[in-house]
């Protein structure tokens, strides 16, 4: 039988892995159980800073 995992990386580095400037990615806890495949997504959308802006309450 298939055993898969998901595992969540903020967008930063997915980026980073996805253009190859970054190569692995660590975690700080080794699963229980073996697996055959990982589902790799991103934790959170990046957030653009000018849409924390005040300036999009005063338009």
């Amino acid at each position: 039988m298939e055993q898969g995992m998901f595992i969540s990386i903020h967008p930063e580095y997915c980026t980073l892995l996805s253009e190859g400037k970054k190569v692995h990615k660590f975690r700080s806890v080794k699963p229980k159980r073996q697996t055959d495949f990982l589902w790799i997504y991103e934790s959170a959308p990046i957030i653009c800073p000018h849409l924390h802006s005040q300036d999009r309450y005063t338009r």
